[in-house]
């Protein structure tokens, strides 16, 4: 993905002027909404898991579990986020 995809909050509103329209509204993930949705994936992926555990793709669900909750917790957790955004054309 190009460096020029993302954007700051100001960049992205900036994207969204230059498109055309007139952002109104906004809700954003804070560190805690996000970390509960990130959790309960983990939580999904793991209790699958413990259920499953001879199933094929279980040792490549469980790399990309660890893989995930790695990358989340060394990084992830300070650049990734949801908003959305209300837009008026």
């Amino acid at each position: 993905m190009p460096k020029d995809s993302f954007a700051s909050l100001s960049g992205t509103a900036k994207l969204i002027e230059d498109a055309g329209y007139e952002l109104v509204e906004m809700v954003l993930a804070n560190h805690d909404i996000w970390d509960r949705y990130v959790a309960a994936q983990w939580w999904t992926l793991s209790e699958w898991l413990r259920e499953n555990p001879d199933d094929p793709d279980a040792s490549a669900l469980r790399q990309f579990l660890d893989h995930a909750r790695d990358s989340y917790l060394e990084y992830g957790r300070d650049y990734i986020g949801w908003g959305v955004f209300v837009l008026r054309g």
